[in-house]
């Protein structure tokens, strides 16, 4: 696929390479790279752990063990190359022994992945968050088990194999990566072949028309908020975002602080990211992945509401909320509205 650069008086292609080419390998750079910024290949996805080989009388490994906010397991497979050979095969293998997976083993196996990257929060706790969940108890883990593969290239009989497994109610989804070199700059494509862009939205809604019936019967708690704000009011809030809404408003527009916020809230630790400056979202997740680095940690920029409009400019920082509020959302809630009375809240009638 070319790329072209335009000039005033010139179309030229840029030259293209290969991740060889470049010295990235598979597992420690592109792997580590990918891990994250997994929202490139599974927008709204979770890394559970990388490298997951809890199998008995098995050495085999999967690249990035992942789960989306329905609970569904994703296997990612990363290969370095141009043809992505027999790699489909191989995620199906990783499928059918992840299926079984219960949520206290995606417990264990994140637990023991925060400790490799210098994570010290709850790996429980964190799952849960994310997937908005009250009580795993009460929900089936891991119902389904969707597939993405990840290579320079995929031959025909890859490309043939996976669109057949799909017509069958398969989830598998093949990016292609292309690299290109423009001086000094190793640019990278990231490019959904399978299913085509075009189509993936209409397959989204016949499996989400499929999994309505069985939703309607989970007992995860879906309950949406009204949100008022000094008597502007957001209907239909999710508990995250509706948490979100009342912060931003009393910091941006009552002069709250965020430490203020936190105080209230003491159960929550790291309940903020900041830095120093009026960041936009590029510049503001570039420092705190190197604040992060310099700490020894990393920054998972999944957990925290960073994009542009979402992000807090208060006392010369900026700041950014987490996103977790699977647990105690409605306590949080209380507390702050009955601490500031210019915002309040209510379960949505709809």
């Amino acid at each position: 696929m070319p790329l072209y650069r335009l000039n005033n008086d010139s179309i030229e292609e840029v030259s293209m390479t290969t991740l060889a080419n470049k010295n990235v390998s598979e597992r420690y750079d592109l792997q580590r790279l990918l891990r994250e910024r997994i929202e490139i290949l599974v927008p709204e996805g979770y890394v559970i752990t990388d490298e997951f080989g809890s199998w008995e009388e098995s050495q085999r490994r999967i690249d990035l063990l992942c789960t989306d906010k329905e609970g569904r397991l994703i296997i990612v497979e990363l290969k370095r190359g141009l043809t992505g050979s027999h790699m489909e095969l191989q995620a199906l293998r990783y499928a059918a022994m992840a299926s079984a997976m219960n949520f206290d083993q995606a417990v264990d196996a994140h637990a023991s992945y925060l400790k490799r990257i210098g994570g010290t929060e709850d790996a429980r706790e964190r799952l849960l968050h994310f997937l908005e969940w009250t009580n795993e108890d009460t929900v089936k883990f891991a119902e389904d088990v969707r597939i993405v593969l990840v290579s320079e290239d995929f031959d025909k009989e890859l490309t043939t194999t996976v669109l057949w497994l799909n017509e069958y109610e398969l989830d598998i989804t093949c990016f292609r990566l292309v690299s290109y070199e423009v001086g000094s700059v190793h640019l990278l494509h990231v490019e959904q072949v399978i299913p085509l862009l075009e189509a993936t939205e209409y397959q989204v809604r016949l499996r989400e028309k499929k999994r309505e019936a069985s939703r309607k019967h989970s007992q995860r708690d879906y309950t949406k908020y009204d949100v008022t704000c000094e008597g502007e009011v957001f209907r239909g809030l999710a508990k995250r975002n509706a948490i979100w809404r009342v912060a931003y408003y009393l910091c941006t527009r009552q002069g709250v602080k965020p430490q203020e916020i936190q105080d209230l809230i003491e159960w929550r630790s790291n309940l903020w990211a900041s830095t120093d400056g009026e960041l936009d979202e590029s510049t503001f997740r570039v420092a705190m992945e190197e604040q992060r680095r310099r700490a020894g940690k990393q920054w998972d920029a999944s957990r925290w509401f960073r994009a542009e409009g979402e992000l807090i400019h208060c006392d010369g920082k900026t700041w950014a909320l987490t996103n977790g509020w699977g647990l105690r959302t409605d306590e949080a809630l209380r507390r702050i509205t009955d601490r500031w009375k210019a915002v309040s809240f209510a379960e949505s009638e709809n």
